[in-house]
């Protein structure tokens, strides 16, 4: 995968779609995601299809000759060819044109599998700019704290341990930024996170209420169809074939040779009788891969129900548990800033109870996005699999209310 973003970013940045921008520049979720749909729209107009397929009124054209004991003079020409008919060349015809939009909906397919991971960049940019925010906050208070031993320790000795450790805390924090500000950058140059459209959960727990499974896009359909589109025009050519009355037509020329009546043009012809046990075994090949493309199909119809609703059922679990979550931790910061409340009041207690509480609804603040982070990529993964990703024209889905 991280192959993936690299050849990625280096198409975007070929394309001129990194913002080298100011200091003061934004990219929200839509401008984001539509620089990897142009990636894709750009690479499809510059790719050209093939040259369209004109069938030919000869399937086969042979000149041959031969000499009898090398000598020139008795030189043998021989000219064959193989005339097509109507229906063979209509089925050529049919058969080309399916091929080429069957190239056309895989590489549709391919461009769709860019637009996940345009998603899930963006929301991993989203989880790195909130995670930053954090930390920021967690090396203030670090900091306050460091500053509060300090200060205590010209009354009473210094405590070593607890110096080491908000010492430690502090490093692990400022790594922890210079590396998530790192990972941003090989996104974007010079460019802030714009979230403020980004939906919130309790838009998922709504839009997962609204989106019905029968309401799939024609993706999967699409290539389905095509499939068995492809293979039904193969059946077609192939009793085109069969039908065939003239197999071959060809002109002979033996001479010259030294007795005239030697000298002599032959006409011949094949006829195609029908019933090559090869070419009935052709028929039964392509009858048995239909029936197996129309039970693959439904098979892969019932899977991909399924794991759509595993995908369902583990997004709405994670909503529960994130809910459920929230609700204890604002419980517990509650009765946390009652009792600090009362024993900051007494005498001689210092601040680094507040500041130690700070410090841990900070860490809760880090848990909770982790189970968000889990939430909008369940969610991703669920639209990937119920297809509604992919409508058209396109629709961001990481924004409220579009």
């Amino acid at each position: 995968m991280r192959n993936i973003h690299k050849y990625l970013l280096v198409i975007l940045v070929i394309h001129g779609f990194i913002y080298p921008l100011t200091a003061q520049s934004t990219i929200n979720s839509t401008e984001f995601i539509q620089q990897y749909i142009s990636v894709v729209n750009s690479d499809n107009n510059g790719t050209p299809l093939t040259d369209n397929f004109k069938a030919a009124w000869l399937d086969e054209l042979e000149f041959r000759t031969r000499t009898r004991d090398f000598d020139i003079n008795q030189q043998r020409y021989t000219l064959r060819f193989k005339p097509s008919t109507k229906k063979i060349r209509d089925a050529q015809t049919n058969l080309s044109n399916l091929l080429e939009k069957e190239f056309l909906v895989k590489k549709a397919a391919l461009g769709n599998s860019l637009l996940v991971l345009a998603y899930k960049d963006w929301l991993e940019l989203v989880r790195l700019k909130k995670k930053i925010a954090i930390q920021e906050n967690l090396l203030v208070i670090y900091g306050d704290i460091e500053k509060v031993l300090l200060k205590l320790s010209q009354y009473q000795k210094l405590n070593v341990k607890d110096f080491l450790a908000v010492k430690r805390s502090i490093t692990s924090a400022t790594i922890d930024i210079q590396s998530s500000k790192k990972s941003i950058a090989d996104y974007l140059t010079d460019t802030a996170v714009n979230d403020l459209d980004l939906l919130s959960i309790e838009d998922i727990r709504s839009n997962l209420a609204e989106i019905n499974l029968s309401d799939q896009s024609s993706i999967s359909n699409q290539q389905e169809l095509i499939k068995q589109a492809v293979l039904d025009a193969e059946m077609e050519l192939e009793i085109a074939e069969q039908q065939r009355l003239l197999d071959f037509f060809q002109v002979q020329y033996d001479g010259p040779h030294t007795d005239g009546l030697q000298e002599r043009v032959s006409i011949g012809a094949s006829i195609n009788i029908p019933i090559s046990s090869k070419r009935n075994l052709k028929m039964q090949e392509l009858e048995l891969e239909q029936l197996l493309l129309s039970e693959e199909t439904r098979v892969d119809h019932i899977l991909q129900r399924d794991k759509a609703n595993r995908r369902k059922i583990k997004l709405e679990r994670l909503l529960d548990h994130y809910e459920l979550t929230q609700a204890q931790l604002r419980v517990q910061q509650e009765e946390a800033f009652k009792i600090l409340s009362k024993m900051t009041q007494e005498e001689g207690v210092t601040p680094l109870l507040l500041l130690y509480h700070k410090v841990e609804e900070e860490k809760q603040a880090l848990d909770l996005l982790k189970i968000e982070s889990d939430i909008y990529d369940a969610y991703m993964d669920y639209l990937d699999d119920s297809e509604q990703l992919y409508v058209v024209p396109f629709r961001n889905f990481l924004v409220a209310n579009d």
